[in-house]
């Protein structure tokens, strides 16, 4: 019975594994924000005609347009199937549901969204760290502290993009995504690609905070 011996052995065995560096916490931030950038501006592009429906069934509402003449139907379509409808037959899938906006839906996808799920890891460890709730890792109050301000943040700094956004996906759109921002400072200052700021920061407190608590 043969036996192999000790020098064999060792000579045989796979090299240790040499460890593996830990990314800094700037990278760490920097890879969450890439891949939720990534990931948003995937998913926004293809549900991008349900935004679009959505804002000018708002927008036709809010203006109301009353009928020609009494017992005339209301221009205004009486669903957002009707809607769609209407803008496919008027301009194609493509032209009337999927393009408008589709540019600046894109930007909003990689930098708000991105900035508001990227860098929710970094707040909730830093106020994990911070005790500002306890000692629990596990704190859902910390979670959504963190989402909340993510969320606010992102919305304050990005309201420009958000601001053309729905003006791109409107009824009367700019002839382009980057003329639009130009066209807004012209006819109404810079306050003008900051409006609705305070509502579009509510709001995405209460969403980002429930949102990112829940999944987390």
């Amino acid at each position: 019975m043969s036996s192999s011996s000790p020098l064999s052995e060792a000579s045989s065995a796979p090299p240790p594994l040499s460890p593996v560096p830990a990314s800094s916490p700037a990278a760490a931030w920097q890879r969450e924000w890439l891949a939720a950038s990534c990931g948003c501006t995937i998913a926004d592009t293809l549900f991008n005609p349900l935004e679009v429906l959505k804002v000018r069934r708002q927008v036709a509402l809010a203006l109301g347009t009353p009928p020609a003449h009494p017992g005339a139907p209301s221009p205004i379509p009486a669903s957002s199937l009707a809607l769609a409808r209407r803008a496919i037959e008027q301009h194609g899938l493509l032209r009337g549901l999927w393009l408008p906006g589709l540019e600046a839906t894109a930007y909003r996808a990689f930098s708000y969204t991105g900035f508001r799920i990227g860098l929710y890891p970094t707040v909730r460890d830093a106020i994990v760290r911070a005790r500002v709730f306890g000692d629990s890792a596990e704190s859902i109050a910390a979670r959504i502290v963190a989402g909340a301000t993510t969320g606010m943040v992102g919305s304050a700094v990005f309201n420009p993009i958000d601001v053309v956004r729905i003006r791109m996906q409107g009824p009367h759109p700019y002839p382009s995504t980057l003329g639009a921002f130009s066209a807004i400072i012209k006819r109404e200052g810079v306050a003008g690609l900051w409006r609705g700021t305070g509502v579009c920061m509510a709001r995405a407190a209460a969403l980002s905070g429930s949102q990112l608590a829940t999944y987390d």
